[in-house]
């Protein structure tokens, strides 16, 4: 009885311990890796358990930045541009594109 109370009791302290780097890994963060060194290497002091779980509970940038960043194609953005400004074109509110060189003539009516 002794023996699994004392595999309970270091079960909870080392979730306890490492606690900041199950964060980080539960909230997929960007800098996963470092909060899991700064906690196993300096988690042991009150300051560096805080720090690592600052770290994990920053918000900090995602992982995929395509998505963050740029979330749509050349392709999708042009689509969106004719969605949008063919109505106006339709109604000869535009100017008709010219060949290089030459200027824009405006649409007759």
């Amino acid at each position: 009885m002794n023996q699994m109370l004392g595999l309970f009791a270091f079960s909870l302290l080392a979730a306890a311990y490492f606690a900041p780097s199950i964060v980080a890994g539960l909230r997929r963060h960007h800098q996963v890796g470092a909060v899991a060194v700064v906690n196993f290497f300096f988690g042991w002091t009150v300051v560096g358990w805080v720090v690592a779980m600052a770290m994990a509970l920053s918000a900090g940038r995602p992982r995929d930045f395509r998505y963050a960043y740029a979330p749509f194609t050349a392709a999708d953005q042009a689509a969106a541009i004719r969605a949008d400004l063919g109505p106006v074109i339709a109604q000869g509110a535009w100017p008709r594109p010219a060949p290089h060189g030459e200027p824009a003539q405006e649409r007759s009516a």
